[in-house]
């Protein structure tokens, strides 16, 4: 159980890295400075 909830958590970071990464690509995300 506890490999599997690392992998979940390994899984989730990967998804919202992607999800930033995609957010980032268009125009209607600005990034605060």
């Amino acid at each position: 159980m506890i490999a599997n909830n690392r992998i979940e958590e390994k899984l989730l970071r990967w998804i919202m890295k992607e999800i930033v990464s995609i957010l980032k690509e268009k125009p209607f995300y600005k990034e605060p400075q």
